[in-house]
């Protein structure tokens, strides 16, 4: 956390990349699930709903996050159903199999689980365009989501626990003292309506607990109302698959835990409700089934003893203090002392240092207080020519080192939110450099480089009167997360094969150093404290005789940019 700050001008690339990128912050906001190595989830998904554009967007972007508050790289394994009208239980495309080589690859072979993790974007970018993975123009969404005449949720159920027994969990030799959970969300807007080959009223109906590999499954209910234009509403979204209609108990067994229900108000959107109860969702499903201590011969004698006192003062103490201040600094330190006397002595000695070995402690900001604020450029060089995959990744670990840098601290500036870390976006290639994003993007499009939804400031337009509240960043956390999707999402523009193939190498740098210097002009850098940083991403070389003349010309202004 002291590099950027001691020495911005020594190492600006060095410092703020090493440490960030190697395992930065996930998901982006989010973590993942801490243990997990024999975790098997299959997500179904309601593709019944008709949905306008945006809200369709809003929920599998949803989807997307909180896919990414649960896996890591190859664990845990997930799999994706699409549900809707389907009449029987093998009608159901498995879009995502829990062995899928691409993402579900949980060995322990030299550099396979760095390259799941690194798929692991292409994942959320597969979730987020509807379940499929040909880029958002071609996402379901577009024009808005049509839906189906019925919702089958009955056999889709089926359908996900087959997908659970024909695909057995291979346990490997150092994650044998872990137990193996079996989970199964279901995200709704849509209604089950009774229509389907068990010849079964509703999901109720179904012979619970359903069984895999003689673990009990474990249904989380994701019932999103979003902006109402489903059949879910605040009028049943609290009770659809957590009860019967008639008192008694359904899917969720009457645990509160295992309902999740996505709303939103009047001024914000179905995104930012998952946002707002992803944590929630977390510690549920990160969390030991609920019902696994009794899933063998005494069900009824032992539930009621083992649920109440176990779960609910367990959980609460161990969740909420142990598992957000730990998880970011102290994994590594905090965890085996903690897992090895409580658990079992051999599995951290085993898994820690073998299987991910730098999860935590790169999991944070590098920003712990209000106050440290930095103007950033970043400046992507696209000059160079490279592969789709290889471009892919340069914006994904672009965008993993906005997470690193950008904290939620937020300062008031002559009656204008602003966050403490702004990041302009600059591209440069042999023609010269554009600034995409520039130092007052805000929301509301008033400012000069101002791409939808990303954000470094409140809209200085005080006559802006159909914004009222346009001058507030009222949720930070969202606004760099749509900033880092930003970023992502360049790689539609510039991960193409025609994109790729006319580059000719022979950045501009010079033009994006002096681009920068523009930006913190423009931005009025250094009159509130900001200290200039600039951040190059470089793929190819200006040659020896350039690299000679950009530091006679810019290396004291770079030193002491006042």
């Amino acid at each position: 956390t002291r590099d950027p700050t001691a020495d911005p001008t020594k190492d600006p690339t060095a410092d703020p990349t090493t440490d960030p990128t190697r395992r930065p912050t996930r998901s982006p906001i989010f973590g993942y699930c801490d243990d997990a190595p024999n975790m098997d989830v299959v997500f179904l998904v309601d593709y019944s709903c008709t949905m306008s554009a945006t809200e369709c967007n809003d929920y599998f972007e949803g989807i997307s996050e909180f896919m990414g508050t649960v896996k890591d790289d190859g664990v845990p394994r997930l799999a994706f159903i699409p549900f809707s009208d389907e009449g029987n239980v093998t009608d159901y495309d498995v879009l995502v199999s829990l062995t899928d080589p691409r993402w579900n690859d949980n060995s322990l072979e030299p550099g396979v689980q760095d390259q799941m993790f690194d798929n692991r974007y292409l994942l959320q970018q597969f979730i987020m365009n509807g379940g499929q993975e040909n880029g958002p123009a071609n996402s379901p969404c577009n024009g808005g989501f049509t839906g189906t005449a019925t919702t089958n949720l009955v056999d889709a159920i089926l359908a996900a626990q087959q997908e659970m027994n024909d695909n057995p969990q291979p346990i490997l030799p150092q994650l044998q003292a872990l137990p193996v959970h079996k989970k199964i969300v279901i995200f709704s807007k849509c209604m089950d309506d009774g229509v389907n080959s068990q010849q079964l009223s509703s999901p109720c109906a179904l012979d619970l607990p359903l069984y895999v590999e003689g673990s009990e499954i474990e249904i989380i209910a994701v019932n999103v109302i979003g902006d109402g234009s489903g059949e879910l509403t605040s009028a049943n979204a609290q009770t659809y698959l957590a009860s019967d209609g008639a008192g008694g108990e359904c899917l969720t067994e009457n645990d509160p835990g295992r309902l999740v229900v996505v709303e939103k108000d009047d001024d914000s959107s179905t995104l930012a409700g998952f946002f707002q109860i992803a944590e929630t969702f977390q510690d549920e499903i990160c969390g030991a089934p609920t019902q696994d201590p009794t899933a063998d011969p005494t069900t009824d004698p032992t539930r009621d003893p083992t649920t109440d006192p176990t779960k609910d003062p367990t959980r609460d103490p161990t969740a909420d203090p142990t598992r957000d201040p730990t998880s970011d600094p102290t994994a590594d330190p905090t965890r085996d002392p903690t897992t090895d006397p409580t658990r079992d002595p051999t599995a951290d000695p085993t898994t820690d240092p073998t299987y991910n070995p730098t999860k935590s402690p790169t999991q944070a900001t590098c920003i712990e207080r209000p106050g440290e604020k930095y103007d950033i450029v970043f400046a992507v060089d696209v000059s160079c020519q490279m592969t789709v995959e290889e471009c892919r990744r340069q914006q994904f670990l672009i965008a993993e080192t906005f997470s690193g840098f950008r904290s939620t601290f937020i300062s008031r500036v002559d009656g204008i939110d602003r966050f403490d870390q702004r990041v302009a976006y600059v591209e440069f290639d042999a023609t010269g450099a554009t600034v995409l994003v520039d130092f007052n993007a805000n929301k509301y499009g008033t400012s000069a480089a101002n791409p939808l939804d990303v954000a470094n400031a409140g809209d200085g337009d005080s006559t802006n009167s159909e914004f009222p509240v346009s001058k507030y960043i009222l949720n930070p956390a969202l606004a760099n997360h749509q900033y880092y999707q930003y970023i992502l999402h360049r790689a539609a523009t510039l991960c193409t094969e025609t994109a790729l193939s006319a580059r000719n190498g022979n950045p501009a740098l010079a033009a994006a150093i002096e681009t920068a210097f523009v930006a913190w002009n423009d931005g009025n850098s250094g009159d509130n404290g900001e200290d200039p940083e600039l951040v190059v991403f470089s793929n190819c070389a200006v040659d020896e005789a350039e690299q000679d003349r950009i530091c006679d010309v810019y290396e004291q202004q770079i030193r002491n940019p006042d």
